[in-house]
């Protein structure tokens, strides 16, 4: 029997307050921090358009890592106008 993986992330956007990005800065950016305590194969992260369809390989691809060992923080900044 298998144990789920424990995973975390955190998202901080640029202006320390907002929770949706824009195309108008301060509001444009946002760090985004992830991690497992198991070996990571690969990661895909999309971004979507509030009130478009969200899930599995569905909207934009932002970030893309592949390999990394376990409890290894992957951290990148994603702006809005790249979306």
């Amino acid at each position: 029997m298998s144990v789920a993986p424990r995973l975390w992330y955190q998202v901080v956007f640029q202006d320390g307050v907002g929770n949706k990005l824009s195309n108008v800065s301060p509001y444009n950016e946002c760090t985004i921090t992830f991690s497992s305590n198991v070996h990571i194969q690969k990661f895909y992260c999309r971004a979507t358009v509030v009130g478009d369809d969200w899930g599995y390989n569905i909207g934009t691809l932002v970030a893309e890592y592949n390999n990394r060992d376990a409890n290894t923080q992957i951290s990148f900044t994603l702006n809005a106008v790249l979306v």
